[in-house]
């Protein structure tokens, strides 16, 4: 019980140093405005042509022990193209899928293309969760006005504590949105906090271009 409450006096003082570092310079918000502000609105998303990359990186000692590569890119109104690269020590694996219309081509590391007619092909899915909060986590949200790659955005950021564990722990979220809401960059990591220690990180990059090229790979 006193672990417990020393670990939340320290939760609560470095919010409070935290405060006061981003005070003079972002505006903390609520977890509504915060949610609010980097939702979507409207169906503006689903009216662009798109490119979305991602790196996911675990690390285990300062070392990248695994990296995951995706690259999404959606070109109205009917193609799309997925790829992904997953490297892990000296494993390396690769994976393509193109679907334009109903016709949808895969390939695994480079090698001959599948090609599937999607008329032909059914399913279905589902998926549940579920999570619980922690008496000894704490959240912190707040906003920025800055330019990205020379354009006006706002920077939402999110910093959760943990201290239920054996170790503090923190997640850092950070997210450039337009006033639509349209994202154009995301950056989490995940880390310890005595000693600092990253455990896994991820940065996500967005692209609007309606002049996306998406072709057929084979006849």
């Amino acid at each position: 019980m006193i672990r417990k409450i020393l670990v939340f006096g320290f939760m609560v003082s470095l919010f409070v140093i935290l405060d006061e570092q981003v005070l003079a310079q972002r505006k903390l918000i609520s977890s509504r405005e915060y949610c609010d502000g980097v939702t979507n609105r409207g169906v503006q998303w689903y009216e662009e042509s798109r490119r979305v990359e991602t790196l996911e990186e675990a690390v285990e000692n300062g070392t990248v022990k695994k990296s995951l590569t995706t690259v999404s890119e959606v070109l109205l109104p009917d193609r799309s193209r997925y790829y992904l690269r997953t490297a892990e020590t000296v494993k390396v694996s690769e994976f393509d899928q193109i679907t334009i219309d109903h016709m949808r081509y895969t390939r695994n590391d480079g090698g001959a293309w599948d090609k599937i007619d999607l008329r032909g092909q059914s399913g279905s899915g589902s998926g549940t969760g579920s999570g619980s909060g922690s008496s000894m986590a704490c959240t912190q949200f707040s906003v920025e006005a800055v330019f990205l790659n020379g354009m006006p955005l706002h920077l939402y950021e999110s910093l959760l504590i943990d201290g239920s564990g054996s170790q503090m722990k923190f997640t850092e979220t950070r997210k450039w949105v337009s006033d639509e809401g349209l994202p154009h960059r995301t950056e989490v990591i995940k880390a310890g906090v005595l000693p600092r220690a990253e455990r896994w990180r991820e940065v996500r990059t967005y692209e609007y271009d309606p002049s996306i090229k998406i072709e057929a790979p084979i006849k």
